[in-house]
């Protein structure tokens, strides 16, 4: 989309760390004077006052994950741009961009007291577009945005901070989201619909690259046992299906077997924890079931391949004061001899979900939002970063070919290269 706003006239103020009262009251702000002059109109003004036609932030299509979404992890960088659609000029301060996080607790619905403690994450902004403070601004007057479109390019920077995973629940929310707001203090801000960020954090999936084969067995009667075996106990998110093969067998040391029902269920349990106050929610992710009939043998063997969807399993969660997230794979088995039924919960076994692949690490400079260095950092060395985005109007193309001396595409691409995979070492 072009801009019938020059881009000359537009800045980028690098972020800084604001609290929620600054996100409402802005201070006086600093900026770089503008290469073109804006014009500027009373801010008593009424003619300058009409609604954009459309405003709204959209971010990259090369950054999307397989559900269409925006995703993003430490240590990663996104861009996106600000769309802005006027049919009559517009007068206001500034265009603002707040990125902000926070891991919300529903207390109307755990019939709890709302504590008094922030559960606010990060919440930083940066200035797009608007008047320079340092500069010979009129008195009582704002700048105008020309009738037209208008795009302001983004690029945000995630610090090596893991922060709880993007998690949708009606007792607990973490949520990232990023909003643009067209200020006009004293008036109504025009604000776009909140743009939801999907964020993983880094969680590592196994130390060793080579899973460890799971056995169990446990007695149903007293002439009947189970068994069970599974490939191993932790699996990662970013495999599309996620496939947990689990084997089950029934063997009766004295007679054939009778009439059984088998049940695996993988069950999410969150803990939500709120100073004294504790609430344990369990769901059923997936459900597997296999019936026979009474048979001539005396064992019975069967395997189950439980396939999962990224987008249903959040990774496991231990870091975070308020919200616990855990997984365990329950198995039971429903025998009928003749009239009576006997029902047992056999297996309880603990599966764990990374996001990283088996035997790959963490970066050692990763740290949790919960540590001391992340909670009492005043600096923005662990907060996300707005950087400025690379000229878009610029071409960047690769040197001519000459197969007798090969050219360096080092520099040729080295504007290209904004994101860059999560580093890791293996074990």
């Amino acid at each position: 989309m072009t801009s019938s706003f020059s881009t000359s006239s537009s800045f980028l103020e690098l972020e800084r760390q604001v609290s929620l009262q600054e996100l409402q009251d802005q201070p006086q702000l600093t900026f770089n004077e503008p290469a073109r002059p804006l014009r500027y109109v009373s801010i008593h003004n009424r003619q300058f006052r009409r609604p954009p036609a459309h405003f709204y932030v959209q971010t990259t299509r090369e950054y999307y994950n397989h559900d269409h979404r925006i995703l993003c992890y430490p240590g990663a960088v996104f861009q996106g741009t600000v769309h802005i659609k006027l049919n009559e000029p517009l007068a206001a301060q500034h265009v603002k961009l707040i990125f902000k996080a926070s891991e919300k607790i529903n207390y109307d619905a755990l019939g709890w007291s709302k504590k008094a403690k922030s559960q606010r994450l990060f919440a930083v902004r940066t200035i797009l577009w608007g008047a320079s403070e340092a500069g010979h601004r009129p008195h009582n007057a704002w700048p105008v945005m020309e009738a037209g479109e208008h795009a302001f390019p983004f690029m945000c920077e995630m610090p090596l901070v893991n922060y709880p995973p993007s998690f949708r629940h009606y007792l607990v929310n973490v949520v990232f989201s990023l909003i643009a707001v067209i200020e006009r203090p004293g008036q109504r801000p025009f604000q776009t619909e909140p743009y939801l960020i999907q964020y993983q954090p880094v969680v590592e999936t196994h130390r060793s690259k080579l899973p460890i084969l799971y056995r169990d067995e446990a007695r149903v009667t007293n002439q009947i046992s189970a068994r069970i075996a599974l490939p191993g106990l932790a699996y990662t998110i970013t495999d599309a299906p996620i496939v947990i093969p689990l084997k089950f067998s029934l063997c009766n040391v004295k007679s054939k077997l009778p009439m059984a029902k088998v049940r695996v269920l993988l069950q999410q349990k969150i803990r939500i924890t709120n100073g004294k106050s504790l609430r344990v929610k369990a769901a059923t992710v997936h459900v597997a079931e296999h019936s026979f009939r009474s048979c001539k043998a005396d064992t019975e063997s069967m395997t189950f391949r439980l396939r999962l969807q990224p987008e249903e399993i959040t990774p496991n969660l231990t870091y975070s004061e308020r919200l616990k997230i855990e997984y365990t794979l329950i198995m039971t088995v429903k025998l009928r001899h003749g009239l009576l039924v006997t029902k047992r919960t056999l297996f309880e076994v603990p599966i764990w979900f990374g996001t990283l692949m088996s035997g790959a690490q963490p970066p050692v400079d990763l740290v949790n939002f919960t540590d001391d260095q992340v909670m009492h950092d005043s600096t923005l060395q662990t907060k996300p970063k707005f950087l400025r985005s690379p000229n878009l109007d610029e071409e960047y193309h690769l040197p001519p070919y000459d197969a007798i001396k090969p050219p360096e595409y080092a520099a040729a691409t080295a504007h290209t290269m904004i994101a860059a995979p999560i580093p890791a070492a293996s074990s």
